[in-house]
């Protein structure tokens, strides 16, 4: 799969990674399959999915902020267990990934992942049919962060950044959990990423500080009003291309992001040396509609509300 963004090509955008997908995929055996190229990291339940099939026009700020998305690297991959309900990624990639990058320049080496999902309870015959096909996911990456201001940074959609870069040195860990569940018209998602970030020798003094906390979660809701949606993905009934309407979804999530450091000396301040990080963290509400009319269109609109605990930023001495 070759993909390519043509923004600066035909216009004045700006674009610091014009090729997304561009990968080669080996069928080595049925539990193995081996891919290279550049391609999404195996992290992330919002990230990782189908583009055409998000419920929000945007991602949510826990999955933009904190995913790794796209990178170089060589991944190993297979469906296992009966009918192929779990699945198992380990990859190691050049970068961190292009989410970490500032302006095109990467903040971490060689990134290691794996990851782990699908639905582990659907041969517990005791549970209700409904809990076992429950979907379940776990993944983690770790890479070596280069030395400097290249610490995550935290941003609203409109661009204010609310959280600024700090000083960071050793390993970035991430650790994330997800979860979906879909009943007739309802369907419930969510996520829980945790990220830390050694700052070994990054003090005044050359001391080492307390890791860089960055945590986010999100909860997703979502209600079929009109229309069947097919397991593929497709409107049961399109409009224009069929007898139907279509189908139209209507969704809500919450979405949280928050900024800290470990426990550490003194009292809180941004510094971006500063032993104790003084917290921030952004909250936000998002809800719409959205449209399938066919399996090659969809209308989709959407409201929020971004609330930043702290907009001042003061520092605290």
């Amino acid at each position: 799969e070759f993909q390519r963004d043509l923004r600066s090509t035909f216009g004045p955008d700006h674009e610091w990674h014009p090729w997304k997908d561009a990968y080669v995929n080996f069928l080595v055996h049925r539990l193995l399959q081996v891919e290279i190229g550049k391609f999404k990291l195996p992290f992330g339940l919002e990230e990782t999915g189908a583009e055409d099939r998000q419920d929000f026009v945007f991602q949510s700020r826990t999955t933009n902020d904190l995913t790794p998305a796209r990178e170089y690297g060589a991944m190993l991959h297979a469906n296992f267990l009966k009918g192929g309900r779990m699945e198992y990624q380990v990859g190691v990639f050049r970068y961190d990934g292009e989410g970490s990058d500032i302006h095109g320049v990467p903040t971490a080496g060689r990134t290691y992942a794996g990851r782990i999902s699908g639905e582990p309870l659907r041969s517990v015959k005791l549970l209700p049919k409904t809990i076992r096909h429950v979907y379940l996911g776990a993944a983690v990456t770790e890479g070596a962060m280069f030395e400097g201001l290249n610490g995550i940074k935290g941003q609203t959609f409109s661009g204010f950044t609310y959280m600024d870069h700090m000083y960071v040195q050793g390993n970035r860990t991430r650790i994330g959990t997800e979860t979906s569940w879909v009943e007739g018209r309802f369907s419930i998602k969510g996520e829980y990423i945790h990220v830390s970030e050694e700052r070994k020798q990054q003090g005044i003094l050359g001391n080492d500080l307390p890791d860089k906390i960055s945590r986010g979660w999100y909860a997703s809701g979502s209600w079929t009003a009109v229309g069947q949606m097919k397991s593929s993905g497709k409107p049961k009934n399109p409009f224009l291309t069929g007898r139907g309407f279509g189908v139209i979804e209507l969704s809500a999530r919450y979405d949280v992001l928050a900024f800290f450091s470990a426990p550490g000396p003194g009292l809180a301040s941004r510094d971006p040396r500063a032993p104790t990080i003084l917290p921030n963290s952004d909250k936000t509400w998002a809800a719409g509609p959205t449209w399938y009319l066919n399996r090659l269109l969809k209308i989709q609109v959407n409201a929020q509300r971004e609330r930043v605990t702290d907009m001042e930023r003061k520092a605290v001495f």
